[in-house]
């Protein structure tokens, strides 16, 4: 049937439309093939793209918690340096100090610093700080962010809760002038009020010790110490070179108490009292371990100017009543009723670190001569005499030819009147021609001998290592040497002295600032009378 046959040009047309169809199918196959082939490499670079994204902002992340890191821990170690209540430097300087020795000193920060106490005494020191660094970015700029802000902040405070003061007071003669004892008063009494105004529940105790010459421990704080007992008149210790090697001062070991003399004038009687070594007033005892604002404050006001200046006496007593080697004396004190219970246990201890100790010294200057007995005349019985009947006082002599036979040549033989304290004496003048008239007045000069003496200036004396009364020359080679002497008379401009050689260079100005031994270059001044 023709339906059914194919000619050979059909078959051939078949053939050839079947092979086309192949190369078609190949080429799109191809061209599948290559259009796959370039998806993978445009996700490809998506990828590597996002992780340079994500890597770029892990190390600007980093870079900033490193930076941050660093500048916190700088801030935390400059607070707690600025916040010790042992430092001096001001707070913000030392937070500047620690910035910029870490390299980042030109960052913001800002610094608060808060204390409480008084004047030079800081009971609490707070330090706040806040700083923050705009800490460039590297890869994230690119993103539109230049820059990532690292804030860092820290706080430190230190305080304490119990503070024990001395406060040591100049009362020298010196302190009468240009009112320095009228500014020490008022700022005294000042400090008292500060240092009590935050005080809450007897945490704070103040001891007052004045001092002049010496300090007066009074009757009550002595007492509890082991001082000799010559006499009772006054209540100052005398302290060896030894004693300031430690600030306890023990309650057992003796101590020597000082002498009750005024080394200045002479007195027929016990009037005078401020010109005394150890001045007996009770408002020049120490007052120890109070709190009573009145008390202490009245205490104050009660002071006057004279004696000497013996600042080493009046901090010596200071230290003494800071340390803790003085709590059983304390303890003592307490029990008797001196003392109010709630300072029992004072001073605290060195390693409690809830205390501040605190010695404040007033003064206006620097040491002055101190006085002391000689080792001879420190007990035993003296050579003046009083008459209870008369209150009269007189010189034990020798009484000449017995005059009033009682077996007795050595007897109290002049006695000064109390009223008067002066002596009387008869004198016989030859007269014969009547030259002299009745009625005039005449100074009498008795000699005793004669001895060659040097005439000077008494504020050019000085006191050797032991105490001798010298004065300082300049020998061959412009050597210091110090050279003791004695007073054989003493006048209202000046005093006689004995001991120098009849030439000498006496050294006038500066002997105080100068040593036995050492060279000077010395200037030449005036020479006085010698007789």
């Amino acid at each position: 049937m023709r339906n059914n046959l194919i000619t050979n040009d059909e078959q051939e047309q078949a053939s050839a439309f079947a092979r086309l169809r192949g190369v078609l199918t190949r080429q799109c196959a191809k061209r599948f093939a290559q259009v796959e082939e370039g998806s993978l490499i445009v996700f490809a670079l998506f990828i590597f793209v996002m992780m340079m994204l994500f890597g770029g902002i892990a190390v600007d992340v980093m870079h900033a918690e490193t930076v941050r890191t660093t500048m916190q821990s700088t801030l935390d170690r400059a607070v707690l340096a600025a916040a010790d209540l042992d430092q001096t430097v001001d707070g913000e300087d030392v937070v500047d100090d620690y910035f910029a020795k870490a390299g980042m000193g030109h960052l913001d920060y800002d610094v608060v610093v808060t204390e409480t106490g008084a004047g030079p005494i800081i009971t609490s020191r707070r330090v706040d700080a806040k700083a923050n660094a705009n800490i460039g970015t590297f890869f994230m700029r690119m993103s539109g962010y230049p820059y990532l802000q690292s804030p860092a902040s820290g706080a430190a405070m230190e305080g304490v809760t119990h503070i024990e003061i001395s406060l040591v007071l100049d009362v020298s003669g010196s302190m009468g002038n240009y009112s320095r004892l009228t500014n020490l008063k008022v700022a005294a009494k000042d400090f008292i009020d500060d240092i009590f105004e935050n005080d809450e529940g007897d945490k704070v105790s103040v001891s007052i010790i004045p001092y002049s010459t010496q300090v007066s421990a009074g009757p009550t704080l002595l007492s509890y110490y082991n001082a000799t007992a010559e006499h009772s008149y006054s209540h100052c210790v005398e302290f060896t070179a030894n004693d300031f090697l430690s600030a306890s001062l023990s309650d057992t070991d003796q101590l020597q108490r000082a002498g009750h003399f005024d080394p200045w004038t002479s007195k027929n009687d016990d009037d005078g009292a401020e010109d005394l070594v150890c001045r007996n007033e009770s408002h020049f005892h120490i007052q120890p371990f109070s709190n009573d604002i009145t008390a202490l404050k009245n205490q104050i006001t009660a002071f006057t100017a004279n004696g000497n200046t013996s600042i080493d006496i009046g901090v010596k007593w200071g230290a003494a009543l800071l340390d803790d080697d003085t709590q059983e004396l304390v303890t003592e004190m307490v029990d008797d009723g001196h003392v109010i219970e709630a300072f029992d246990g004072r001073p605290l201890t060195y390693s409690n670190g809830n205390v501040l100790k605190v010695i404040v010294v007033m003064t206006d200057g620097v040491n002055t001569s101190q006085y002391y007995l000689n080792d001879d005349y420190r007990s035993g019985l003296s050579p003046i005499y009083r008459r209870p009947s008369n209150g009269r006082f007189s010189m034990a002599s020798v009484e000449k030819n017995d005059e009033d036979n009682d077996n007795d040549y050595r007897e109290p033989y002049f006695y000064a009147a109390a009223d008067t304290r002066t002596f009387l004496a008869e004198v016989e003048v030859a007269n014969a021609d009547g030259k002299v008239p009745a009625g005039i007045s005449a100074q009498v000069r008795i000699p005793t001998g004669e001895v060659s003496a040097h005439f000077l200036s008494p504020a050019i004396l000085s006191l050797g290592t032991d105490g001798t009364l010298g004065i300082k020359t300049v020998a061959d080679g412009d050597t210091v040497v110090f050279t003791p002497i004695t007073i054989v008379r003493a006048q209202t401009d000046g005093i006689w002295v004995t001991g120098l050689p009849d030439a000498s260079r006496i050294i006038t100005v500066g002997q105080g600032y100068v040593n036995d031994g050492e060279v000077v270059a010395p200037q030449p001044g005036t020479t006085g009378p010698t007789q």
